[in-house]
């Protein structure tokens, strides 16, 4: 573990005692550079959905279409990468639901076509991490979609997304999945108007993880999205010793594992931060 790594250290990482080997850990994002180093061959795409119409991705192309420093990239390299990652033994899958056109919005059909094509083809056990994805709209297909996904034998965990109120979007609305919150190193909350549907907080300011410019290289990021993926490693090696488990039995073990009381400026969210399960 990297001494730079705060957040895998945070969340009880380097007392683990599973590493996520043999679970599946599919990220619903903006592809993932799967030849880094991070990921030692862990790491492969299942297809670009952006433009499909059905669960059938549109190519098998995955790579990070991110403009930056590659969002799903560095949300793998968190959750699965091999020095700075939570569980350095998960088998990562790549889902793009962004298109490669410098856009930074994620494509709701391509959500939707992704999450069926786990529901149908997705091995397990595993963990579905959804960070970028932020909806406010009164339709409900997303929300129908991962509840059965979910009823499927998947767990999900998505990213509280950094806007107030979390009734108002999906999928963070949706009372099965897991939702993160970032915290800092200080353990304070970076948004303290979630409400009380967020689920927990995890590390998510000044997170070093792989980055999408080359095989080698290491970003900083800080935001929701690197705080979800610490959870996602959690319920990973959670998964390893209990392959049967569904979402809300990964959910209440995740819970009673946090540690409580342990966030300020939290507001109405539960102050708990994410804690490997023992």
């Amino acid at each position: 573990m990297s001494a730079a790594s705060w957040g895998p250290q945070r969340v009880g990482a380097p007392q683990r005692s599973t590493d996520g080997a043999g679970v599946h850990a599919y990220v619903v994002d903006t592809g993932v550079r799967k030849t880094h180093a991070e990921f030692g061959g862990r790491a492969d795409w299942v297809g670009d959905f952006v433009g499909a119409t059905s669960s059938r991705p549109v190519s098998d192309d995955a790579r990070d279409c991110d403009p930056g420093d590659g969002h799903g990239t560095h949300v793998a390299g968190v959750l699965g990468g091999r020095t700075l990652g939570v569980a350095p033994g998960v088998q990562l899958h790549a889902l793009r639901i962004l298109a490669c056109t410098g856009t930074t919005r994620t494509d709701p059909e391509a959500a939707i076509h992704a999450v069926d094509w786990i529901t149908e083809n997705g091995r397990k056990p595993a963990v579905v991490n959804i960070s970028p994805l932020r909806l406010e709209t009164t339709e409900a297909r997303l929300d129908d979609a991962i509840r059965r996904s979910i009823r499927a034998g998947f767990v999900y965990v998505v990213s509280a997304g950094g806007m107030p109120d979390l009734s108002r979007f999906t999928p963070q609305r949706i009372a099965e999945v897991i939702v993160v919150g970032a915290s800092t190193e200080d353990d304070r909350a970076m948004q303290s108007e979630y409400g009380p549907r967020l689920t927990l907080f995890a590390p998510g300011a000044r997170i070093p993880a792989a980055g999408r410019a080359a095989d080698d290289a290491i970003v900083v990021g800080d935001g929701d999205s690197y705080a979800a993926p610490m959870v996602s490693g959690i319920v990973a090696m959670y998964l390893q010793r209990h392959a049967g488990a569904s979402a809300a039995d990964a959910k209440q073990a995740l819970l009673a594992s946090a540690k409580r009381d342990a966030i300020a400026n939290a507001g109405r969210s539960p102050g708990l931060l994410a804690h490997v399960i023992q």
